[in-house]
């Protein structure tokens, strides 16, 4: 694994090679020297690892996180094959978790989605890194409300929406400015069954809850039962009639 991530002439796979050597074997002594000779490589998915692995090791820097934005722009001159991408947004989500800079140029990518200027972040990569790196942050709750309010398509600019209320439950559960706002929007969009249930469990409000009950009914219901599962111990779901006779 070594060998592969020092040496390999497949740059992916060295920078593949590179992640799975830190992960696995984090004291490794050839991982100083794989990342010196990665740190300026020709690249984008070996200067991604390297600067991956600095960030597990606590050694990252400035101009770590600048490279990062490069990354994430719009347009950018350093452009990351799509199957690296969501890399991006996690790395700057465990490297500056918290970072008001971080947060304020996220915020300002987003809020001029029809802003053109290609040195704003992308609009999933500025969702991702904001909804990972900011937990239960006010203005990062105010977005997203804002968001799930008005727009049809909450989180529309992420390639799988899904990922954005994975998100929202593990960093903003119970959070009341975005369960306020899930609420009405769950009538909207009875529809999308997958999304509806996993929008309901972010607050699990008796009324997230009655539509998870409703939508067992539904053609496919797979995604409404797995989420009543998960909350299976509220007495308004274990007592409908219609979950004991979907679930049997």
């Amino acid at each position: 694994m070594a060998q592969l991530a020092l040496k390999s002439p497949r740059p992916k796979l060295r920078a593949a090679a590179m992640e799975a050597l830190a992960l696995g074997w984090p004291k490794h002594p050839s991982i100083e020297s794989i990342l010196d000779h990665s740190g300026n490589s020709a690249s984008p998915e070996v200067l991604l690892a390297s600067i991956g692995v600095r960030i597990a090791r606590g050694i990252h820097e400035d101009s770590d996180f600048d490279v990062l934005l490069e990354m994430s722009r719009r347009r950018r001159e350093i452009d990351v094959d799509y199957g690296w991408r969501d890399e991006i947004a996690n790395e700057l989500a465990k490297g500056w978790r918290g970072s008001q800079s971080l947060k304020a140029k996220c915020l300002e990518a987003l809020g001029g989605r029809y802003d053109h200027r290609g040195d704003l972040l992308s609009n999933e990569i500025a969702t991702r890194v904001l909804l990972s790196a900011f937990p239960h942050d006010a203005d990062v709750a105010k977005y997203c409300a804002y968001v799930i309010a008005n727009d049809r398509y909450p989180f529309i600019g992420m390639f799988d929406r899904s990922d954005a209320w994975r998100l929202l439950r593990e960093n903003f559960e119970d959070d009341s400015v975005i369960v306020a706002a899930i609420d009405p929007w769950l009538e909207k969009d009875k529809v999308d069954s997958m999304n509806v249930s996993l929008a309901g469990q972010v607050g699990r409000t008796p009324r997230a809850k009655q539509m998870l009950i409703e939508t067992l009914a539904v053609s496919f219901p797979h995604w409404s039962a797995w989420c009543v599962w998960r909350i299976a111990d509220s007495g308004e779901i274990s007592n409908s009639p219609h979950t004991g006779a979907r679930m049997c």
